[in-house]
């Protein structure tokens, strides 16, 4: 009996060691398949970025299946069947958008259009029917709720009918909001939006060789043509509107608007040269070229208006003012009207101050070139010619104002002054 009980123990051990050995078995084949698994998984992720060199807010489409990618490493499956889509060139320029406070892609099944979209970095998905209407281009949300795009159909030529279309919401419901300049847009018009009314319509013509630009300030159902000021070609017959006749989208750095103006594909002038403008809230534009040109038109007024000044008012050749008297031999009348015509100067230069608030001393006071020196020139004081003047002032409620100095003995503006802000 004894040996019957040692015998089924040897037996009973030997079945535990066994399962033992199993189970380790087991669990190792099961190690060893979900390694296998998660390195073969990453393999073909890494392939995928390979072939397709995923980027940052970037997509590719691999076996009916769309990923996205915000940081160009980290991939995230959307949800959908995309097997009819064959390759990565799927999804055009402009009708889909990347990024983690919105991302959206339109794309065609059958009949419908269809917006699929996140507001979550890809975390959660919404579906939005679209009746299929044209071609879908220039799919643009300058925040989470607002969002524009252009459609374009019934191509003729190189016109085409279509319509630009709004969204406040997010997505979820879009509403016409213009269609074009006369009703009409180009076969080739873009859009660009800046704002949830502020935007760009480009209308190309000439066989593309040419391209008007038109802003909208109401969303896209008004627009007018975009025309800039230009500094005349010295060196041909041509206008300068002839030669830079081809408007690109404007594009926004910060809180400037810059555009590019162009001479299309025929152009070579100046080496086919394009011109660049500035602007600091997209309406009114201006340049390099511009501003110089209207510094040097008031450089020129100004020099112009300071040499016409008359030398019977206005001491101009300080070199040989010496005069030996202080008698005063101007009237404090006489010394007023040649304060009016000192003020009225001044005006070119400062604030003038309001006359009812005039008020003069007799003191003594330093020659200077206030009104006589250049534009951008340096104030200079005379330290050599001292003289007692009549001092008139004038001042606003803002503490702006001028002063007059007039020779008490000669009547002559021997200078003055403009103060406060």
């Amino acid at each position: 009996m004894k040996e019957k009980l040692l015998k089924y123990k040897e037996i009973f051990i030997t079945i535990i060691i066994i399962g033992i050995v199993v189970g380790v078995i087991i669990v190792n084949f099961y190690k060893n398949y979900q390694k296998n698994y998660h390195f073969q998984e990453k393999l073909v992720s890494n392939e995928s970025k390979n072939q397709y060199q995923m980027a940052e807010n970037d997509y590719f489409i691999k076996e009916g299946k769309l990923f996205i990618s915000y940081d160009g490493d980290t991939m995230i499956e959307v949800p959908g069947d995309f097997a009819s889509i064959e390759n990565n060139e799927a999804f055009p320029e402009g009708t889909y958008q990347i990024s983690q406070e919105k991302t959206i892609f339109y794309y065609t099944m059958e009949e419908n259009g269809y917006f699929l979209y996140s507001d979550d970095a890809g975390k959660n998905w919404n579906t939005v029917c679209f009746p299929k209407e044209g071609n879908i281009k220039d799919l643009q949300f300058i925040d989470k709720e607002n969002g524009f795009f252009l459609t374009i159909k019934d191509v003729a030529m190189t016109e085409a009918k279509g319509a630009i279309y709004r969204t406040t919401d997010g997505g979820k419901t879009w509403e016409e909001m213009g269609t074009g300049i006369e009703d009409v847009f180009k076969m080739d018009s873009q859009i660009r939006f800046f704002t949830n009314a502020l935007g760009y319509l480009t209308m190309p013509y000439n066989g593309g060789n040419a391209c008007d630009l038109y802003m909208t300030i109401d969303g896209g159902k008004t627009f007018t043509k975009v025309q800039v000021n230009y500094v005349p070609l010295p060196d041909t017959n041509l206008d300068w509107t002839d030669i830079y006749d081809t408007y690109y989208l404007p594009t926004k750095q910060g809180n400037t608007y810059y555009l590019k103006i162009g001479q299309g594909l025929d152009g070579d002038y100046n080496g086919g040269n394009s011109k660049e403008y500035f602007s600091n809230d997209g309406f009114y534009w201006s340049s390099d070229e511009i501003q110089k040109m209207a510094l040097d038109n008031a450089r020129a007024v100004f020099n112009q208006r300071v040499a016409n000044r008359s030398d019977t008012i206005f001491l101009k050749d300080f070199q040989q003012y010496r005069p030996e008297s202080t008698e005063i031999k101007v009237t404090q009348e006489e010394a007023e009207e040649i304060a009016n015509i000192g003020f009225v100067e001044a005006g070119t230069i400062g604030e003038t101050g309001d006359e009812e608030n005039q008020t003069f001393t007799i003191e003594e006071v330093y020659a200077n070139n206030f009104f006589t020196m250049d534009y951008n020139c340096i104030n200079e004081v005379y330290q050599n010619i001292l003289r007692k003047c009549y001092v008139f002032s004038r001042e606003n409620a803002l503490g702006n104002g001028s002063k007059i100095y007039i020779d008490v003995t000669t009547g002559l503006i021997i200078g003055g002054e403009c103060f406060g802000d």
